[in-house]
């Protein structure tokens, strides 16, 4: 109860009852090609992350939407998901 989980989702969604989750947040990549640098701190501290997917667009939608089928399992009926996404992919989720 009241867990808030960081990380790849797929295999922790695996191990959740279904119908059992009240609210779903993600925040997945957005596919837009590019690797993007953050400097945190004041030591100018660098993190990097890439937001590519080498099968292109149909490897992107396959890869969320394993993960999202798994959410909608866990989800309750009157839960709620919010999935952040932006132009780069979301008309594809037709």
């Amino acid at each position: 109860m009241n867990r808030l989980i960081l990380g790849d989702n797929l295999e922790i969604l695996k191990s959740i009852d279904s119908e059992s989750v009240d609210l779903i947040y993600i925040d997945p990549p957005f596919f837009s090609n590019r690797t993007y640098e953050v400097i945190w701190g004041d030591r100018g501290e660098v993190r990097s992350f890439e937001d590519r997917f080498s099968g292109g667009i149909d490897h992107y939608i396959a890869w969320l939407k394993e993960r999202v089928l798994e959410m909608y399992r866990v989800l309750k009926p009157t839960g709620s998901m919010f999935v952040h996404c932006d132009w780069h992919a979301n008309a594809f989720w037709v």
